[in-house]
């Protein structure tokens, strides 16, 4: 059972979670920059990944923060903690999840935490916990620029919306298989949504052949994500070229910071970003949960 000194908090409302949490987050703006963008974007809109009610919970020790976490369904839960033993905070925001039925997909969460939370979930549920993704964080505050492939950066215009559409789905197919499942149609409206707000980048040589993506502004960076091209045009530069152009174009607009998400079991992903100007900061695993 949770420790009866801990005082476990929920919010309906993502500015709510945001004015206790904002600060602490802020802190580490990059290794907490995913829990950090996706309160920013439910305040900003609050279905803005769906109609399913998000989840935001604190933990707090003696009035100190022990534990967060932050979920809108279908997707994992993320979580905080800076507690050397994250254990108790991680629990009492497990047992609220089960005593208040919520259905949790899986964790999203920086190496331990992760591993904590799915250790406790299944031992309160007949579950099992897979490893799904082991994904490394980067951070890139100047960009070694690359030699650049034939073409150039543009924004998608809604002529692409068919196109990025499609891409965001084989994206998913290939990089987050079991994980996430993306319909013609969602992806659809998700690329209109991108595409309007100027978010979308292509790198065009006679026509698009690699995207990139911009999410999760905070107050000093921003995330690019995903990063796709179509298997017939690879080995030709294009992602590099694409992501030194943007993570350049970030900062010069200000951006203190472009952070990415790399998948570990891609070689070719972790090196290509590393030889334009970005460095690990830390390590997330994502775990599925599965009822057995």
């Amino acid at each position: 059972m949770p420790t009866p000194a801990l005082t476990l908090h929920t919010y309906a409302k993502a500015d709510d979670f945001l004015a206790r949490m904002q600060p602490l987050l802020e802190a580490q703006e990059a290794v907490y920059g995913l829990m950090l963008g996706v309160a920013a974007a439910v305040a900003a809109d609050p279905q803005r990944y769906g109609e399913h009610a998000p989840y935001f919970a604190t933990v707090e020790d003696g009035g100190v923060i022990a534990a967060a976490a932050a979920m809108t369904p279908p997707y994992g839960v993320i979580l905080y903690s800076e507690r050397p033993d994250p254990q108790p905070g991680l629990d009492a925001i497990a047992h609220d999840l089960v005593e208040h039925s919520w259905f949790v997909f899986g964790v999203n969460a920086r190496v331990p935490l992760g591993a904590h939370f799915a250790a406790t979930w299944t031992r309160l549920l007949p579950a099992r916990a897979t490893v799904a993704v082991e994904e490394r964080l980067f951070e890139l505050r100047q960009v070694i620029h690359p030699s650049y492939s034939p073409g150039r950066m543009r924004h998608a215009a809604p002529d692409d919306l068919e196109l990025v559409a499609q891409w965001n789905v084989d994206f998913v197919a290939e990089a987050l298989a079991g994980i996430e499942a993306r319909d013609l149609d969602g992806a659809r409206r998700r690329a209109e949504r991108g595409i309007a707000a100027q978010m979308i980048y292509l790198w065009d040589d006679g026509g698009p052949v690699s995207l990139a993506g911009l999410s999760r502004p905070t107050a000093h960076g921003i995330s690019i994500g995903p990063v796709y091209t179509p298997p017939d045009r690879r080995g030709r530069g294009y992602a590099s070229s694409l992501v030194a152009a943007l993570s350049r174009r970030m900062l010069d607009d200000g951006r203190a910071f472009v952070t990415l998400f790399t998948d570990l079991a891609n070689p070719t992903s972790n090196h290509i970003y590393q030889a334009i100007g970005y460095c690990p900061v830390c390590d997330y695993t994502l775990y599925r949960f599965d009822p057995i």
